[in-house]
């Protein structure tokens, strides 16, 4: 089974979460990185962020989840 769209910049392969890297080569906290194609994707790891244990729970990532183009002030999940 191949990668599953979330949303812009996120997908779920398998129980693992992956976002788009803003900065090819540069993995902020050690995470696992990966290429396909010219795009970098980092491991989303749901043991260090309850955004990412949240989208692997719920049944609708859309809900969690912004929409393209919409400004979000993200301050910490808690």
């Amino acid at each position: 089974m191949g990668p599953v769209k979330l949303g812009w910049g996120v997908r779920r392969e398998g129980r693992s979460l992956w976002t788009r890297n803003a900065v090819r080569g540069v993995s902020v906290r050690g995470e696992r990185r990966k290429k396909d194609g010219r795009i970098e994707w980092r491991q989303w790891v749901p043991y260090k962020s309850k955004v990412a244990a949240a989208l692997l729970r719920t049944n609708s990532p859309t809900e969690i989840l912004p929409e393209p183009g919409s400004t979000c002030l993200y301050l910490g999940a808690s």
